[in-house]
């Protein structure tokens, strides 16, 4: 494969994340781009690093086997040449695995995803690159640690510059070890975000994220960051190193240090990002809070987390909404200033909101948007050392669209 031409890191670079396998993303980018022979898209193989192919041959069905039964992958790394990279990590013997690459420059897809012929094969190149395995021996691994965070960031950069250095233009990558693996997507997504913000030579770079209808973590996690990169509400309040987002994704899956629970006066389990709460935490949860006995509107209490994914919970209670007239914006407003009082007492760097008030207490989304976004940020102005992350977790479009809006404002 001839050698490609550098883009400048002036040139914007287009982002995308869909629910595609890797091959069918990189030969619908060839399409799109209209990409010849001498200019090869890269995918990422979310590879295995003790076996070439992973359990291909003994039927598993992940990334790595897909691409291996649709394509002359395997035979690239069951050759000789690739021996040293397993040889390697076997001696190595860390759960966590090594930096290692194989690049396959030329690699023919003759399979669709279907396990059918295609009537026209297409070449692409492959890096194999092996993620940390979070299970067995690695299933205690703190995914908010320095340690793992650094190494992970460390593997990502490994990944892009080899690929710049190699000179590669277009990438398809992945759920980097998000699988079988057990990183948090979260976590994962959020440091390729910052490798690509930091070092993007590339004229495109695809997300192939499988969104399956039980469980779409991983495909919500990345589209947040790269369906809409250059534009996703992501900010920092003036003069603070705090950043402060909208992010897409389920409340109880994220891992931040906290998560704040829209509740009731009562502090009894209700509906909606509530009873979500509540039914993952477990029954400690409402025993915590019936210790408790009730929180006024506007304010905010604090307990463990229990079986949630993250240290604590912050219970607020936010205002009904009575036309506007009730004083219900301050309310508001009382309730993030408060909760985010107690992340400073007691050492949380960073805390994820749902929408408070939104949902049956009816606070029209965009007034509420605008409350929430203004209250964070004359806090962040008071206290710009006090958190690194404050986001709120939504699901569904109009509520996203209303807080990136506040938030460009």
């Amino acid at each position: 494969m001839a050698a490609q031409s550098q883009k400048t890191l002036s040139e914007p670079c287009e982002f995308r994340c869909e629910n595609m396998d890797a091959f069918d993303m990189a030969l619908d980018r060839i399409r799109r781009s209209g990409l010849g022979d001498k200019d090869r898209v890269l995918v990422l193989n979310l590879a295995n690093a003790f076996r070439p192919g992973g359990g291909v041959r003994s039927g598993a069905r992940a990334q790595e086997e897909s691409l291996c039964r649709r394509s002359t992958l395997l035979a690239s790394l069951e050759s000789t040449g690739a021996s040293p990279y397993y040889r390697y990590n076997k001696e190595w013997a860390d759960y966590l695995g090594s930096d290692g690459i194989i690049v396959t420059p030329d690699v023919e897809v003759f399979r669709a995803s279907d396990g059918t012929l295609l009537k026209d094969s297409f070449a692409v190149s492959v890096m194999t690159c092996a993620a940390p395995e979070l299970r067995g021996a690695g299933a205690d691994t703190d995914q908010n640690s320095e340690e793992y965070r650094t190494m992970m960031r460390r593997r990502i950069d490994g990944i892009l510059m080899t690929a710049a250095a190699l000179g590669y233009r277009h990438l398809v990558l992945g759920a980097f070890g998000c699988g079988a693996f057990r990183n948090d997507a979260a976590v994962v997504s959020d440091l390729f975000r910052q490798a690509l913000e930091d070092f993007r030579p590339f004229e495109t770079v695809d997300f192939a994220v499988l969104n399956f209808p039980n469980d779409t973590y991983n495909f919500d996690n990345f589209s947040r960051n790269f369906s809409d990169f250059y534009g996703t509400g992501k900010t920092a309040a003036a003069g603070t190193g705090t950043e402060i987002r909208i992010v897409r994704g389920d409340i109880t899956k994220v891992r931040t240090d906290a998560v704040v629970n829209p509740a009731n006066p009562y502090l009894l389990p209700g509906g909606g990002a509530c009873g979500a709460i509540h039914r993952t935490a477990g029954p400690e949860l409402a025993e915590a809070c019936a210790k408790i006995g009730g929180c006024p509107t506007g304010e905010a209490r604090l307990t463990d987390a229990y079986r949630l994914p993250c240290r604590y919970v912050i219970h607020t209670v936010g205002p009904q909404w009575s036309g506007g007239s009730g004083g219900e914006a301050d309310l508001l407003a009382s309730c993030y200033k408060n909760t985010l009082k107690l992340c400073r007492e007691h050492g949380i760097r960073s805390i994820t909101f749902p929408s408070v008030s939104t949902g049956i207490y009816g606070y029209p989304v965009d007034r509420a948007a605008k409350t929430a976004v203004t209250a964070v940020r004359e806090f962040v102005r008071q206290y710009p050392d006090a958190l690194d992350l404050i986001q709120w977790a939504v699901i569904d479009d109009g509520t996203h669209e209303a807080y990136r809006k506040a938030l460009e404002e």
